[in-house]
C-alpha cells in the first residue's frame, strides 16, 4: 500500500474560493494593463491574456468593460 493511500482526499474548493483565486490575478492584470495603456484602451482580451485566463473567465469574474475600468484604477 502506498503512503498516500491513507491520506485524506483533497477537498474541492468552494465556488467562492475558486472565484477568489481567479478574481485577484484578473484584477492585478487589469491594473497593469490599465496603467500601461490607459483604462479606456485596455481590452478584455489583453486583460485576460495578461492574467493567463480565458476571456470567459474574465467576464465571469470582473464583468463588463465598465467593471474592468473601475477595477483597473489603483486604490
Amino acid at each position: 500500500m502506498s503512503p498516500d493511500a491513507d491520506a485524506t482526499p483533497k477537498r474541492r474548493p468552494t465556488r467562492t474560493e475558486a472565484r477568489a483565486r481567479t478574481h485577484r490575478p484578473l484584477l492585478d492584470a487589469a491594473t497593469r494593463t490599465g496603467a500601461r495603456k490607459g483604462c479606456s484602451d485596455a481590452s478584455v482580451e489583453e486583460t485576460a491574456e495578461a492574467a493567463e485566463f480565458s476571456i470567459g473567465a474574465r467576464y465571469s469574474n470582473v464583468g463588463s468593460s465598465a467593471g474592468a475600468t473601475r477595477c483597473a484604477t489603483p486604490g
